[in-house]
């Protein structure tokens, strides 16, 4: 009986998800109610019900106001006493008047009031979003100048470089429109086609182009270099978009390409999406070229999804789907080359970006990176998009929210077995560790010289000097050229300096740990 129950036991270790022992380490605390991607640096998040900014490295600027809104160029909308907006920058620093339209609403029963803003910023690529000044639309840049003048009822976030601009609809109490005519501008403020003719627009995101008609069997495609051509009876243009869509009447789909080669051919699919890279998903069973080519096709008890890291990004992994029972759904991954990377044994499954996956089963939270290798467990059941090497993850034990280092590219580092702790990361760039060197060299016993005139670090321990210049190529050893491949830089106002030039030059030894990702960095005389 014993040696049975043994046997049990081996067989769940055996079958166990593999977890390394690396730690996930938070650049900021979880202590928010609620916290955003970053954006430019900075992310909006609210503690005890007010609403402030932080930046990546936990300094918060609290705009001392009851509502605040952090827009997709940077901007942060702030409200005044007159319920209208004035544009800050992250820093806290007021670009423009109190003129801008909030859209309050209070609630009869509780007197409490909310601002619904109502913009929506597209695809976040672009430096203009939409304001709205005296009900009426224009955009501005993330500097505070409005480049749009406001004269559109409604005007949408610029999408691929071109955006929707509205007319003659209503404009609701919360900033919503309807019932309007549709133009389209590009980000230089030209009107391709003015907002007068067409009650319907679809702005097709995944495939580069604007479609525009009135409800009829004829349709009206716009692409970002100002085409504007009228479709055949299959919804089919010669623009400047690498797929198009064709639909018959009866429902069929396929696609051409904009030289009007047949890519994928009209038939009976209840599904088609690009997801990219000259791939498409095909009535969720199979991914396909631009051949017409399967690359990877599903099991039958199976269903591939596009996956979006956020509204407009489409990851480059699919999702696989696996069950048909919504509680008990298993979902995995598999790239754009038919591999299947994350078996689909995971409850939750989603692209983090930047190379992580976050994914739960049984309970217990991890993070995965693209190759299917799980990195380490968290206790985060909920996290956002990692940007810049940080993403909001909210802790399973508080509820509250912080930011979690992406230790794919933010590395531990020791110096002789004691981690090196600042307020700025050191982080991989280019397959080269940058590290804050102020905080590395007093833990080497260097001695360390800023000159601010020349913008040149000096370095000096046991009889060696070196001098590296901010955004130069070459650290000078003894006053001999070394060329390096990652030049030193500033950020958030310390010096960060590419860490084995630097320290192998200083006659330390650097050792890389794949598996922790983690630096140790030995001195030869200790």
């Amino acid at each position: 009986m014993k040696k049975t129950i043994l046997i049990m036991l081996i067989l769940i270790l055996l079958v166990s998800t593999t977890v390394n022992s690396m730690e996930c380490e938070y650049g900021i605390e979880p202590k928010f109610q609620y916290a955003t991607k970053f954006i430019d640096g900075a992310a909006l998040v609210s503690c005890d019900g007010n609403s402030a900014v932080v930046d990546k490295f936990g300094k918060i600027t609290d705009y001392n106001s009851p509502a605040i809104k952090m827009r997709s160029n940077g901007l942060v909308m702030v409200v005044g006493e007159n319920d209208l907006a004035a544009f800050f920058d992250k820093n806290g620093f007021q670009l423009t008047e109190y003129v801008y339209d909030t859209f309050p609403v209070t609630d009869p029963k509780t007197n409490y009031k909310t601002y619904r803003f109502g913009y929506y910023d597209g695809d976040g690529k672009s430096d203009l979003v939409p304001f709205s000044r005296g009900k009426k639309y224009g955009y501005i840049n993330s500097k505070g100048e409005e480049v749009i003048p406001p004269r559109y009822e409604y005007a949408y976030g610029f999408v691929n470089g071109m955006a929707l601009i509205c007319a003659d609809g209503i404009l609701s109490e919360y900033g919503t429109y309807t019932n309007g005519k549709y133009g389209y501008i590009l980000e230089t403020g030209y009107e391709v086609l003015p907002p007068d003719s067409f009650w319907i627009a679809d702005n097709n995101s995944e495939y580069g182009y604007i479609i525009f008609s009135n409800g009829e069997a004829g349709k009206t495609l716009a692409d970002v270099n100002g085409n504007v051509v009228e479709a055949d009876e299959f919804g089919y243009a010669a623009i400047d978009a690498p797929y198009i869509k064709l639909t018959t009447k009866d429902g069929k789909t396929g696609i051409k390409d904009n030289k009007g080669n047949v890519i994928v051919p009209i038939d009976d699919y209840s599904f088609v999406e690009y997801v990219g890279n000259d791939l498409f998903v095909i009535n969720r069973n199979k991914i396909t070229d631009n051949k017409f080519k399967t690359i990877f096709e599903a099991a039958s008890d199976e269903k591939l999804y596009v996956h979006f890291i956020n509204i407009y990004d489409r990851s480059s992994l699919i999702r696989i789907e696996k069950g048909t029972n919504l509680w008990e759904k298993k979902y995995g991954f598999v790239t754009s080359e038919g591999e299947v990377i994350v078996p689909p044994e995971y409850d939750t499954l989603y692209d983090l970006n930047e190379g992580l996956i976050y994914g739960s089963k049984s309970g217990k939270n991890y993070l995965i990176d693209y190759r299917g290798k799980v990195i380490c467990e968290i206790n985060s059941n909920n996290c956002g998009e990692s940007l810049d090497g940080i993403f909001p993850a909210s802790d399973v034990s508080s509820g509250k929210y912080g930011y979690l280092l992406n230790p794919l590219r933010y590395p531990k580092v020791y110096v002789n077995e004691k981690k090196i702790t600042s307020d700025v990361y050191p982080r991989i760039e280019n397959d080269r560790t940058l590290i804050p060197m102020r905080a590395v060299f007093e833990a080497l016993d260097a001695e360390v010289m800023w000159d601010d005139t020349t913008r040149t670090v000096t370095a000096s321990r046991n009889g060696n000097e070196i001098v590296l210049k901010i955004g130069s190529n070459i650290l000078y050893k003894n006053g001999e050229p070394v060329e390096i491949d990652v030049p030193a830089r500033i950020e958030n106002d310390r010096t960060l300096v590419p860490l084995r030039a630097v320290s192998e030059s200083l006659d330390c030894v650097v050792e890389w740990d794949e598996e922790n990702r983690a630096v140790y960095i030995k001195t030869t005389d200790v």
